[in-house]
């Protein structure tokens, strides 16, 4: 790799971040849109979710690719092509009028997206030393973190005043201006290497991931016991179930799962799922409760949601500089404990709870993954020497993204059938008991993930370096 100064190293950081943050903007941007949209376009919550489970899933798909196209092209190249294909996605999205039309353009958004997120985190990860990995990704978890927040509060200011295609207009134009900064001034990072491309392992990554999170997804209409859903998911495990054992196999696999012989790479993964899981689930849940159940607008909505997601953004940096100085132990802990009480807070909801009672389990959930999300993000992987770098980032956002998939979709459909059995009270009433009963699931997720990380969490903020075998 070229020597890269410390200017040249914040341009080119910037620029990759700002493209990776159109990828996250896009999803909270719906987040507050989805109510509309189901009336809009005359859908039910259920089908409305796929444009956020849809999104993630091809995510899933794509993201297990980035090790390859890391290895195999150079970065700026990547980075321009993905950003290419998310700005096409944007437009065919500010112009849908109907809903195969705007799932289409989430899939091609999702396509681009999917890549340019691995890949900037493998690029700070590669910029910076090792003792400043936590402060670095800590930098990431702020832009994650204002993402959401500025996407609500757009999201609910445009839906309301212009309709809901409106917010894709917004993202049209700021991925484009990015295009045009990034084609002059981005540089290169990394090292290329001549690698194969295992077709046969691209076909049973994307069948395995594609199908198990479609079986997730549309459980909700078909239920889980239903014959179409039982295939789907069958389908899905078995190809994966292919897919892992011939990674072990390859000289050159797709994803190096080898990577998983580090115990703290391991680790860190299962809980950021859970703690992914446990975030995504409730950017669904909290809108239909606000503007369902309890009948607010959608700014309302995501004025709401600004607060918590402003703090967990701000304390980013901070926990990042906390994960260098005494390593991810006691920020993981305490962090998940806090998720932990502000999800069953939520799950004792009424028709009558006051909104600044919500607002503060909000943030405190939120208070919680800032302490937990990048800490054990950075921890996972300072494990593992820069040449697994590549495959550590694409499997941890892999798992990631299926698991808020996988999680969310489940969730939802918890809400949704529970919320249908109720029915001998109103149909407000019936939402909140869905709503309730979804976040009791989740909080009970996560006490279990608090305990895997009381007993298998490091002390240490020292690294061990993977040793290939």
């Amino acid at each position: 790799m070229e020597s890269i100064d410390k200017k040249e190293r914040s341009i080119i950081v910037s620029i990759i971040l700002a493209g990776a943050f159109m990828g996250w903007i896009t999803q909270s941007l719906l987040t507050c849109a989805l109510p509309k949209i189901m009336t809009s376009l005359s859908i039910s919550a259920n089908k409305a979710q796929w444009l956020t489970t849809f999104y993630l899933m091809v995510l899933g798909v794509m993201i297990p690719l980035t090790a390859y196209l890391i290895d195999k092209f150079a970065t700026r190249k990547i980075f321009i092509f993905c950003m290419a294909i998310f700005t096409f996605g944007s437009i065919i999205a500010a112009f849908s009028t109907n809903f195969t039309m705007l799932l289409t353009a989430r899939i091609l958004q999702a396509a681009g997206a999917g890549i340019l997120m691995p890949l900037v985190q493998y690029v700070v990860l590669l910029l910076y030393p090792v003792e400043q990995r936590g402060t670095a990704m800590g930098m990431v978890g702020l832009v994650i973190g204002l993402a959401p927040a500025l996407g609500s509060v757009i999201s609910g200011l445009l839906v309301d005043s212009y309709g809901w295609n409106s917010i894709f207009y917004v993202l049209s134009l700021s991925s484009i201006l990015n295009l045009i900064i990034a084609v002059p001034f981005l540089r290169n990072v990394g090292e290329t290497r001549e690698v194969e491309l295992d077709i046969q392992s691209v076909v049973l990554s994307t069948i395995g991931f594609g199908v198990l999170l479609f079986g997730f997804s549309t459980q909700g209409s078909y239920g889980f016991f239903n014959i179409i859903t039982i295939m789907q998911l069958a389908i899905g495990s078995l190809a994966l179930i292919w897919f892992v054992v011939r990674q072990f196999k390859l000289e050159q696999p797709l994803l190096d799962l080898r990577v998983f012989k580090d115990s703290a790479f391991t680790v860190s993964v299962i809980l950021v799922m859970v703690v992914n899981t446990a975030l995504i689930s409730a950017s669904i849940l909290i809108p239909i409760y606000i503007q369902i159940a309890r009948g607010y607008s959608a700014l309302v909505s995501g004025v709401f949601m600004v607060p918590g997601i402003a703090i967990m953004a701000v304390l980013n940096p901070y926990t990042g500089y906390l994960m260098d100085k005494y390593g991810p132990r006691l920020l993981s802990i305490v962090g998940l404990c806090l998720l932990t009480l502000g999800t069953f807070g939520f799950s004792s909801a009424t028709e009558t709870t006051a909104l600044i009672l919500f607002e503060i389990m909000f943030t405190i959930r939120l208070i919680g993954v800032a302490m937990a999300l990048m800490p054990l993000t950075t921890w996972g992987l300072n494990g593992l020497q820069k040449q697994y770098l590549s495959h550590g980032t694409a499997v941890h956002n892999t798992l990631r993204q299926v698991a808020g998939a996988i999680g969310s979709a489940t969730i939802i459909s918890i809400m949704t059938s529970t919320a249908q059995k109720a029915s001998s009270v109103s149909a407000e009433q019936a939402q909140i008991y869905g709503i309730n009963k979804a976040f009791f699931i989740s909080g009970i997720m996560l006490v279990i993930s608090v305990l895997l990380a009381i007993l298998t969490v490091d002390k240490k903020s020292k690294v061990k370096l993977f040793q290939h075998h």
